[in-house]
């Protein structure tokens, strides 16, 4: 019970967290410096910015792996979905031939279902296929 409370190291939310801190830190300090000792403000600009991008691309780094995460588990539940209903299918044709005592599945035969369910199991997967390559695709930023 105790280790289902414990919660997994994750490396992408840790990365995200020690950015966001050496940023916050690196604000606070900048700042400080500013105001009390009178430093120059263009040294506290460029280290705060460049703390800041760094927290933002770890930002967008994390979500891209989330999105990418999340479309593989949708796959997974897709596929798991899709072979419970195939085998309700061959239970419900069993039973089906059973009861009608049919010899042979010529009579129980449904090509044009099966074809109309291809097809959409095929425009399905070209669908996840795209939204799971936009996922692992870099995103491209321009540096001004």
């Amino acid at each position: 019970m105790n280790n289902e409370k414990q919660k997994k190291f994750q490396f992408s939310k840790a990365i995200v967290f020690v950015t966001g801190t050496i940023f916050i830190l690196t604000l606070g300090y900048c700042l400080y410096l500013m105001q009390n000792v009178g430093l120059d403000l263009t040294l506290g600009v460029t280290a705060i910015t460049s703390t800041a991008a760094m927290f933002a691309a770890s930002i967008v780094w994390y979500l891209k792996k989330s999105q990418a995460e999340n479309v593989i588990k949708i796959r997974i539940s897709y596929a798991e979905a899709l072979k419970k209903m195939e085998w309700e299918l061959y239970e419900k044709k069993a039973r089906l031939k059973k009861e009608l005592s049919l010899e042979d599945d010529y009579d129980l035969n449904d090509s044009h279902i099966d074809s109309m369910l291809d097809e959409a199991i095929n425009s399905d997967n070209s669908y996840l296929s795209q939204q799971f390559e936009d996922a692992t695709t870099d995103p491209e930023i321009e540096i001004v």
